[in-house]
């Protein structure tokens, strides 16, 4: 699993994007969020399979 969805409130995509980014770098698992505007959630996707498992 490389994924993670995380929830937010809509209108909240860009911060819930730039925290988990945030987050997951200083734990060294690194990737990019995918946004979409007003959805309530955001897609980390990772560039290691196994690090979505973390």
């Amino acid at each position: 699993m490389n994924k993670v969805v995380l929830l937010c409130r809509p209108g909240f995509e860009k911060e819930c994007a730039a925290e988990i980014t945030d987050k997951a770098g200083k734990r060294e698992i690194f990737g990019f969020a995918r946004v979409k505007e007003n959805a309530g959630y955001v897609i980390y996707e990772c560039y290691q399979p196994e690090d979505g498992e973390s």
